[in-house]
């Protein structure tokens, strides 16, 4: 993928930090530390021209992130520079600009140099994939799986299905992309998952029962109710999923039991499904859920009670309503005007969407 360094800067593309906060802690940073070390110079007052580039720092920041530090660097060694020198006025004036700009230019030189580095590195990579697809390579596309960058990746995966067979679903499955073996071979890669229950390796087996469950494979059903108190909060979710696919009394029974899980995000995932599932036992599993003490599970809770209907979850909507988080508050209204009735309608009209 073409990378363009301006539209980058101008979209934070290469910044890992908020724009917000970089850009306010820098200017609150540059400006103290620099107003207080700088002394008046003359008729210039070089500590407003300091605090007035470390505005700048700030703009700069909003635009790209990624540019704020050089600004930083540059404005603070331009200050210490005019301190300890007595330079001429006018110098003093376009000092900290021409090291900021060049620091600034450096940087991007720099950016453009490691994307064309990257997009050569990437070229090649492909280039193989094609190569390897046309001999039929299944092993070297299984290593562009991992040893490549994204693009290549995915060209790799897409070769493999492109090829198909037995040995395709394998290579899929040996390389940990058992959701893509699922997607794209179906029940002939299920057979092979299925397999991989009865391993003695417990990580495929784990995956492997999890991805059946999640395509709703009863087979797998005792399996996956072992994970339902796993350690990782992440297989606890996505032992809710799976149950949530599979259904039926033993999965609900188990879900009741997950209603009051450790992890927020996996309660969330229990809202969720329950608002896929219905029917009276999922109404009675959401009112618990509906007084969680997290606002996030509650703002599900809301969706899923949508979800579902009828006359009781128009009294429950009505006292979610109330609730003194207004992103729960804004999923009630919402929940409650998808009802389509004349009470779901009265009733949204007097959520109060003001911040309490």
């Amino acid at each position: 993928m073409k990378h363009r360094t301006w539209y980058s800067i101008l979209n934070n593309e290469r910044g890992g930090f908020s724009k917000v906060d970089l850009g306010i802690s820098s200017f609150v940073i540059i400006s103290i530390i620099l107003y207080l070390i700088i002394p008046p110079h003359g008729e210039i007052t070089l500590k407003v021209l300091y605090v007035g580039l470390s505005v700048a720092g700030f703009i700069v920041s909003l635009l790209g992130g990624y540019f704020t530090p050089p600004a930083m660097l540059a404005a603070i060694g331009a200050a210490f520079l005019v301190r300890f020198k007595d330079f001429n006025p006018y110098f003093d004036v376009i000092l900290p600009w021409i090291t900021y700009l060049a620091i600034l230019t450096l940087f991007i030189l720099l950016e453009r140099t490691a994307d064309s580095k990257e997009q050569k590195k990437i070229k090649l990579a492909i280039q193989k994939v094609k190569e390897a697809e046309a001999a039929g390579d299944l092993a070297a596309l299984r290593k562009a799986l991992s040893d490549n960058p994204v693009d290549a990746r995915d060209q790799a995966k897409a070769a493999i299905v492109r090829l198909g067979g037995q040995a395709a679903i394998e290579t899929l499955i040996a390389a940990g992309l058992y959701h893509d073996a699922i997607e794209h071979f179906g029940d002939d890669a299920a057979k092979h998952l299925l397999k991989l229950v009865e391993s003695d390796n417990v990580k495929d087996m784990r995956y492997a029962v999890l991805t059946l469950g999640e395509i709703g494979e009863e087979r797998v059903l005792e399996r996956v109710l072992a994970y339902k108190q796993d350690d990782a909060g992440y297989i606890r979710e996505n032992v809710v999923k799976s149950l949530g696919a599979i259904g039926g009394q033993r999965a609900m029974e188990a879900l009741a039991g997950m209603v009051e899980d450790e992890g927020f995000y996996v309660r969330k995932s229990v809202a969720s499904i329950l608002g896929n599932l219905g029917g009276q036992q999922s109404l009675n599993l959401l009112s618990v859920l509906a007084k969680d003490s997290d606002w996030r599970v509650r703002e599900v809770a809301a969706e899923s009670y949508g979800k579902i209907g009828g006359a009781e979850t128009l009294k429950a909507l009505v006292n979610l309503g109330l609730d003194d988080e207004l992103a729960v508050r804004k999923k009630v209204k919402i929940a409650l005007e998808g009802l389509g009735t004349t009470g779901g309608l009265e009733a949204a009209a007097k959520v109060d969407l003001a911040q309490l």
